[in-house]
């Protein structure tokens, strides 16, 4: 309503300068446009009522006639906006020759006090005082007819009006916002209180409504505060929304028997309300009609009424009785959502729908009879109902809406009738005192969070109708011990169980497929679970923190392992994985710290990072040839582990794969390899040996550091990198072979190795290798008691090199070796490629030590005699 007085405020002040023209003529301070029939019209001066600021001030006299240029001109209208804004106009004497006052003729005359109208006038135009704020009095002529829309809308010094009998129609918000008002008498002429008449009237303590009335439109009597009652007379069919709102100090109302409909709002916020008569001649109570009607004890609703309306009681903390007649088929929305004092209510058999909230937070409610006409209870009918302590659900509901009994903490027990096919979301979420749930057969859905925070919850039956069990379903069920699914079950979803810590043991049925994320998250107390043959995802974290759990078989159909899926286990020895898993989830296994075995499957590919982290208790482990990636810190800090074959189907070994794995004394990485990540063996202080293979071309960053316990150790010609840091620490190393392929050394690759007293690096062009500083850097210095080894020919290039001489004490030339063709330092298979390259395609001269049988000249028995050496392991006799 006030966004429509808005609105025809703003139209009124955009047309009226739109359709205005300048005044005709002006007499004595008066501005007069000209009429037909020698008639003028009191208008203000300019094109329009703004052109000129308070052209009229003080107390204006108009004329009955004036003449000009010889014509007299009898004055009969004051025009449209013709004191419109002038605040210094204090009094206007009007003759009985106007018949009509315009459309906001005084809008905003501010200081106007007293106006007197002739018995002439028989239309008030629309604003016509609108805002005329210092008026205290008006007498309104027995000519007047028509008093138009807000014509003494904001009057607010005007304490009483007298309407005649003349008046037949008053405009929408005639008198609104005219907060001085005290009483005002409707004249029988009158047929229609208009919409707004009296909205805002706060000071009105007195209305009298004649027998002619039939209609008291929308926000009529609103905000009307000292209205303490009123009488509204049976001629009157019907009461518009939000009509009484807000009348606080309304005590009391008798509706006659004339209304059939009660709008919506209509005595909405009446906070002094305590007693309301609904006659039987009312079939629907509209939205909001008594909301917030606090000081409304009790209400009967006769069995003439169809519907209640949604929100109709919304906030009557007070009532705390309700008698519903038989004929009401619906209760709508929240309708009694936050009577907090209500204690009990009969709901008749002739409803067949409640609507969503229809009792939230109706605390002092302790028990509800459901009668057997309901269908459906809908969302949230009984949320937060904390005083409920039983209810019965008939027959015929087929379903239980989201949150319908939610935090209804007092419920003990409750029986879901086979009738039922859907318990929705939230529907029983926090009912912290239920002990007992009984699910019927015709249960397909159980909800997300349906039973979440049922702390007092010791056993559920979940019968063979049910196929789902939604997300969160029983979470924080603390005191769940047992839990029946049955066979018709295919998801258990996301966090179901999580946080039933008194649950010890769970069959998941063949049906079921799908184990969701979370679904048994720290349920500490569990220790055994029967995972059914039909489950092909194990969910992300699903067992996380089952201590109590020591042993689990994952079938063959399951292909899927998520992350965490069994993290923190620490009671679990073993676990058998089927040969139908693809993917062992990041941290699957991480932290289960009792685990002393496990069987990998034939299907496992990958086995992912932080996999089997933290597993201290595993000694032994065989990883399938199926693997072809060990994922980053895959093994790490698995201590117990004393050795680990590393099949030639794995390509990568992850960064960390291995560190911290105090035990491992021994490791073979296959042929297949091609990297060794950062960190992969970092921190092994037990490893004393190691074979890197002829594929490997990166050693990672810190790959090795602080294996203590390794000694020496050859890098092979196929390795191009040596990460930073990746020996660094290892203080048990003597001895490292760097060879020719070697391109870029990292930063403080070999630190602190104390120990290492002798390097023989092959790298023959230092010019074309990528060297950090601190390679070699060892505190205490020991400089002077190593060796660096170097080939032939580049002793002053090293020497010139500070980057390796100032950590070496010792640089000498190595003597070439017979049969070292390539001069790596070692004799293998790729010396007699490297033979073969220069006897038949390099065209260049092969070096002396490729003499293999000393006979002075390198030729093709050099190739048979290098063969031999390499398969017999011996040389030939000259």
């Amino acid at each position: 309503m006030k966004q429509l007085i808005k609105t025809t405020l703003l139209t009124l002040a955009i047309l009226l300068p739109a359709i205005a023209t300048a005044h005709d003529f002006e007499v004595d301070g008066i501005y007069y446009n000209i009429l037909n029939n020698n008639e003028a019209a009191v208008t203000y001066r300019g094109e329009s009522y703004d052109s000129y600021s308070n052209e009229y001030s003080g107390s204006v006299t108009i004329p009955s006639s004036v003449t000009y240029n010889g014509t007299t001109y009898s004055v009969t209208t004051i025009d449209s906006g013709a004191f419109r804004g002038c605040t210094g106009l204090t009094s206007v004497d009007i003759p009985n020759s106007v018949t009509t006052i315009g459309d906001a003729a005084f809008f905003d005359c501010t200081s106007l006090t007293s106006v007197a109208i002739p018995n002439s006038v028989t239309t008030i135009g629309d604003f016509a005082f609108y805002n005329c704020s210092c008026l205290t009095s008006v007498t309104i002529p027995n000519s007047v007819t028509t008093i138009g829309q807000s014509a003494f809308d904001g009057c607010t010094g005007l304490t009483s009006i007298d309407i005649p009998n003349s008046v037949t129609t008053i405009g929408d918000c005639a008198f609104a916002n005219c907060s001085g008002l005290t009483s005002v008498a409707i004249p029988n002429s009158v047929t229609t209180i208009a919409d707004g008449l009296f909205n805002d009237c706060s000071g009105l303590t007195s209305v009298t409504i004649p027998n002619s009335i039939t209609s008291i439109g929308d926000w009529a009597f609103y905000g009307c505060r000292g209205l303490i009652s009123i009488a509204i007379p049976n001629s009157v069919t019907t009461i518009g929304d939000f009509a009484f709102r807000s009348c606080t100090g309304l005590t009391s109302i008798e509706i006659p028997n004339s209304v059939t409909t009660i709008c919506s709002y209509v005595f909405s916020n009446c906070s002094s309300l305590t007693s309301v008569t609904v006659p039987n001649s009312v079939i629907s109570i509209g939205d909001y009609a008594f909301s917030h009607c606090s000081g409304l004890t009790s209400i009967d609703i006769p069995n003439s009424v169809t519907t209640i309306g949604n929100w109709a009681f919304y906030g009557c903390t007070g009532l705390t009785s309700v008698t519903i007649g038989n004929s009401v088929t619906t209760i709508g929305s929240s309708v009694f959502y936050g009577c907090s004092g209500l204690t009990s209510i009969v709901i008749p058999n002739s409803v067949i729908s409640i609507g969503d909230y229809a009792f939230e937070s109706c605390t002092s409610l302790t028990s509800i009879d459901i009668p057997n006409s309901v269908t459906s209870i809908g969302n949230g009918v009984f949320y937060y109902c904390t005083g409920l302590t039983s209810v019965t659900i008939p027959t015929s509901v087929t379903n239980i809406g989201d949150y319908a009994f939610g935090n209804c903490s007092s419920l003990t027990s409750v029986i879901i009738p086979n009738s039922v096919t859907t318990i929705g979301d939230y529907a029983f979420v926090k009912c912290s005192g239920l002990t007992s749930v009984t699910i019927g057969n015709s249960v397909t859905t159980i909800g997300e969070r349906a039973f979440r925070g049922c702390s007092s919850l010791t056993s559920i039956d979940i019968p063979n109708s049910v196929t789902t069990i939604g997300d969160y379903a029983f979470f924080v069920c603390t005191g769940l011990t047992s839990v029946t699914i049955g066979n018709s079950v295919t998801i258990i979803g996301e966090r179901a169980f999580q946080g039933c810590s008194s649950l010890t043991s769970i069959d998941i049925p063949n049906s079921v497929t799908t184990i969701g994320d979370y679904a048994f998250f720290v349920c500490t107390g569990l220790t055994s679970v029967t995972i059914g043959n039909s489950v092909i995802s194990i969910g992300e974290a699903a067992f996380y923190g089952c201590s109590g759990l020591t042993s689990i078989a994952i079938p063959n159909s399951v292909i899927s392992i998520g992350e965490a899926a069994f993290y923190g286990c620490t009671g679990l020895t073993s676990v058998t994985i089927g040969n139908s898993v693809a993917t062992i989830g990041n941290s699957a296994f991480s932290h289960c710290s009792g685990l002393t075995s496990i069987a990998i499957g034939n299907s496992v590919a990958t086995i992912g990072n932080y996999a089997f982290y933290n597993c201290s208790g595993l000694t032994s482990i065989a990883i399938p040839n199926s693997v072809t990636t060990i994922s980053n810190y895959a093994f790490s800090g698995c201590s117990g582990l004393t050795s680990i074959a590393i099949p030639n189907s794995v390509t990568a070994i992850g960064n960390g794969a291995f560190s911290q794995c105090t035990g491992l004394t021994s490791i073979t990485i296959p042929n297949s390899v091609t990297t060794i990540g950062e960190k992969a063996f970092s921190c092994c202080s037990g490893l004393v040996s190691i074979e890197i293979p002829n594929c490997v071309t990166s050693i990672g960053e810190g790959a090795f550091y602080g294996c203590s316990g390794l000694t020496s150790i050859e890098i092979p010609n196929s390795v191009t990198t040596i990460d930073g840091w990746a020996f660094s620490d290892c203080t048990g190393l003597t001895s490292i072979t760097i060879p020719n392929s070697v391109t870029t050394i990292g930063k403080s690759a070999f630190y602190q190795c104390s120990a290492l007293n002798e390097v023989y690096s092959y790298i023959t062009d230092l010019s074309s290798i990528s060297m950090e500083s601190n390679v070699f850097y060892c505190n205490p210095a020991n400089y002077d008691e190593r060796t660096l080894y170097v080939p032939a020919g580049t002793l002053a290039a090293y020497q010139a090199d500070t980057k390796w001489s100032e950590f070496f004490g010792n640089i000498v030339e190595m003597e070439k070796t017979p049969g070292d063709v390539n001069g790596d330092g070692a004799v293998n298979i790729t010396d007699v490629t490297a033979l073969i390259d220069y006897l038949l395609l390099s065209g260049e001269e092969a070096p002396a030590w490729a003499d293999v049988n000393g006979d002075n000249r390198v030729n093709i028995t050099d190739v048979t005699a290098l063969i031999d050496y390499l398969l017999i392991g011996s040389w030939p006799s000259n």
